[in-house]
C-alpha cells in the first residue's frame, strides 16, 4: 500500500512537468519536391500553458539538398539580433533566429516563415534542435525535444522537345528555256532582187516581163546610154562649128 502511495505521489510531480514542456511546431513536416522548388515552413510557438516570453529557433536542416532562401520573423515579435541568436549558415546548415513576444504568449501563436530551396535530389530535414528555448517570464527554458520534418527532393525532368519539322518547297528553276528562235523567211533571189532594185529604165522591166537574162538586159542598157551620150556631143560638136 506504502509503494502505491508512493508511485501516485511521484506522479504528482511529473505530471506537470509533462503539461507545461514548450515546443516549437514547424507545418508542413513533410512531402515531395522537384530540384528547384520552393519549400514553405511555417514555424509556431507552442507554450503549452507557460507563458512564453522569448523564443530562440535553433534549426539544421541539409545542407547537401537543402539551403535557406529567406526567413521572416512574424511582426508581433522584437527581434534579437546579438551574436550567438542570430545566424544563417548554408554551408554547414544551421539557421538560429530570435525573437520577444511583447507581454507574452500563453496560446500558440506564430514565430516566423522559413522559405528552402530544393538544391538537389535526395532527402533532406529540418530539424529544430533541442537546443531551441522558449523562456518564461523567470528565463526559464520550458522548450522540450525536437521536431524534423522530412522531405523528398526528385531531379528536375528533362524535357525533351521534338524535332522542329521542316517543310519543304519544291525548288523552282531557274534555268529559262531556250528562246524560239524564228525561221526567217526566204524569198526568192528573183523577188528580192526584183523588190529592192527599181528598175531603172523601161527596158530593164520589160525585159523582166518578157524572160530576158537581166545581165543581158544590163548590157543593152549601158549600150544604149553610150549610144545617147555620144549622139548629145555629136550634136553638140555640129552646133559650135
Amino acid at each position: 500500500m506504502k509503494k502505491i502511495v508512493s508511485f501516485v505521489f511521484g506522479l504528482s510531480f511529473l505530471l506537470p512537468v509533462v503539461a507545461s514542456a514548450a515546443s516549437f511546431v514547424v507545418t508542413p513536416s513533410g512531402g515531395s519536391y522537384t530540384v528547384g522548388d520552393s519549400i514553405v515552413l511555417t514555424v509556431s510557438a507552442n507554450p503549452a500553458g507557460s507563458t512564453i516570453y522569448t523564443a530562440m529557433l535553433d534549426a539544421r536542416f541539409s545542407p547537401g539538398t537543402l539551403e535557406v532562401s529567406s526567413f521572416t520573423l512574424n511582426d508581433s515579435l522584437l527581434p534579437l539580433k546579438q551574436s550567438g541568436y542570430d545566424a544563417l549558415d548554408n554551408a554547414n546548415g544551421i539557421l538560429t533566429k530570435t525573437g520577444g513576444f511583447t507581454g507574452g504568449i500563453t496560446t500558440t501563436a506564430p514565430f516566423g516563415v522559413v522559405v528552402l530551396r530544393a538544391k538537389a535530389a535526395g532527402t533532406g530535414t529540418f530539424t529544430v534542435a533541442d537546443s531551441s528555448k522558449l523562456l518564461d517570464s523567470n528565463n526559464a527554458d520550458q522548450q522540450s525535444g525536437t521536431q524534423t520534418a522530412s522531405f523528398t527532393i526528385a531531379a528536375k525532368p528533362v524535357v525533351q522537345t521534338a524535332p522542329a519539322q521542316t517543310t519543304q518547297t519544291p525548288s523552282q528553276s531557274t534555268t529559262k528555256p531556250p528562246a524560239e528562235t524564228k525561221q526567217p523567211t526566204t524569198k526568192s533571189t528573183t523577188v528580192a532582187n526584183a523588190a529592192e532594185t527599181p528598175a531603172t529604165s523601161t527596158q530593164v522591166a520589160a525585159a523582166a516581163t518578157t524572160g530576158i537574162s537581166p545581165t543581158l538586159v544590163w548590157i543593152l542598157w549601158l549600150l544604149s546610154v553610150i549610144a545617147a551620150f555620144g549622139a548629145g556631143y555629136y550634136i553638140r560638136s555640129l552646133k559650135s562649128r
